[in-house]
């Protein structure tokens, strides 16, 4: 895996996470928190979910010790800014980031109640590009729930609309 294809995938997952968090900003409390069968439930319980996980995979990434993994729902602005903290982290990353690094392998040996006892083995560039997959899937349950609630405006969130726009 080179650097290039993450970096553009970092930009992206910004890029996206942004526009639904503005289409969110134009929801009240209780349509944010408003519960459906998909996914994680709410928007807000969503994006929460996604801030954690990353928060949660930059630790593996890193192979420091792990944060508590933190779901904490709190408004959108304390939300968005731990995207801000984990993409700064995920920049930094990259930054310092070759080949050699990219193909190292994470090792994450894991007992608890949910998943058992065991170890998983990762390349840090597949850590990474989980990180960003797992944005995607859940920014899209996310515009499912925009239609449901009725939203007339749901943001195109396409990888390719945002090299468009980044590459300007």
């Amino acid at each position: 895996m080179e650097i290039e294809p993450l970096k553009i995938l970092l930009r992206f997952d910004r890029w996206a996470t942004d526009r639904i968090i503005e289409s969110c900003r134009k929801l009240t409390d209780s349509e944010l928190d408003r519960q459906f069968p998909i996914g994680i439930g709410s928007l807000r319980a969503t994006l929460a979910h996604i801030a954690g996980g990353m928060d949660w995979w930059i630790d593996h990434c890193e192979q420091r010790s792990l944060r508590e993994y933190d779901t904490r729902v709190g408004s959108l602005d304390e939300i968005y800014a731990r995207f801000v903290g984990a993409w700064t982290e995920l920049e930094t990353i990259l930054s310092v980031s070759n080949q050699v690094r990219l193909d190292e392998i994470i090792i994450d040996s894991f007992d608890n109640p949910e998943f058992g006892k065991g170890t998983l083995r990762f390349r840090r560039s597949a850590v990474l590009l989980h990180i960003f997959n797992h944005g995607t899937h859940h920014r899209v349950q996310c515009l499912n729930i925009f239609r449901q609630l009725g939203m007339t405006s749901i943001p195109d969130i396409d990888l390719i609309d945002s090299h468009q726009e980044l590459e300007r």
